[in-house]
């Protein structure tokens, strides 16, 4: 793990040539703004996108606690951020003060994705770890972190707690209050029956959240049909694991946590089993 600051560029795809998903239906489970997004990119690759959010995120704290929570912000030496969600609803909370307040901070950021709409809105990232995940991340940032400095870390509400639990356990000053939460969308019987029958060829999760929703929409029994015949395609670790421990099996897993990877790696698949 690296305590400097890294480029947060995503790694260049070299060949395109086998991204091609024509004559595939392609399930998406992200929130609706970022499911339209990568239906269009579906789309572009000549496949056929399934928008079906089951996850959706709403702020979580209310507004008589928002200059509590900025007070505890300017006390603290380190501003830590585990997604581009938490970010924008950190941006939205602070407002203009946003930017001068993470300038006089250190700022670190789960993976390149958050680190990068960091750095686009203006703020120098200073942490980065090497794996992607919220424990690296904590293990990183403790290997840096001085005796009088203080790390403050919105999250959401079902949120992984590795960093709240490994900056306890090193005995680390931290405050990591509730900023949203996350909720499943409502949907008629007959709006999860359609996607049910729909001949999906992927399923695609983001997020262990965007799985366990679809669970609990569609149902055990009727999710464990469905995923007879269809294949699951996942972002990254966490929701793989995420994934396994529902009983299910993994079927695509990008060697970096990114949506074109991801549909990179759906082609790639389907490409080897035809």
């Amino acid at each position: 793990m690296k305590s400097s600051r890294r480029s947060t560029r995503r790694p260049e795809i070299a060949n395109r040539r086998g991204a091609d998903l024509t004559g595939l239906s392609i399930l998406i489970t992200r929130e609706r703004k970022q499911a339209l997004v990568m239906a269009g990119m579906v789309t572009a690759r000549g496949g056929d996108p399934l928008v079906f959010p089951t996850i959706q995120t709403r702020l979580a704290l209310p507004p008589g606690q928002v200059e509590a929570f900025r007070k505890e912000l300017s006390r603290s030496s380190w501003v830590v951020l585990s997604s581009v969600t938490g970010a924008k609803f950190l941006m939205d909370i602070l407002g203009e003060s946003f930017l001068p307040l993470l300038e006089t901070r250190k700022v670190a950021a789960v993976g390149r994705k958050t680190a990068s709409f960091l750095e686009e809105s203006g703020c120098r990232v200073h942490l980065v770890p090497d794996k992607e995940d919220s424990r690296s991340l904590a293990e990183a940032l403790c290997g840096i972190l001085g005796d009088d400095d203080r790390v403050f870390s919105p999250r959401a509400k079902e949120g992984r707690r590795d960093l709240i639990d490994i900056l306890k356990e090193r005995g680390f000053r931290h405050v990591t209050p509730v900023l949203y939460e996350t909720g499943v969308p409502e949907y008629g019987a007959d709006e999860v029956q359609r996607v049910l029958d729909a001949g999906v060829s992927y399923a695609t999760f983001t997020s262990p959240s965007t799985f366990q929703n679809f669970i609990s929409l569609a149902g055990k029994e009727s999710s464990a049909s469905f995923f007879k015949n269809v294949k699951i395609a996942v972002i990254g670790d966490t929701t793989a694991d995420c994934v396994a421990m529902q009983g299910f099996v993994v079927s695509v897993k990008p060697d970096y946590p990114d949506v074109e990877r991801l549909l990179d790696a759906i082609s790639a698949h389907n490409a080897g089993v035809r």
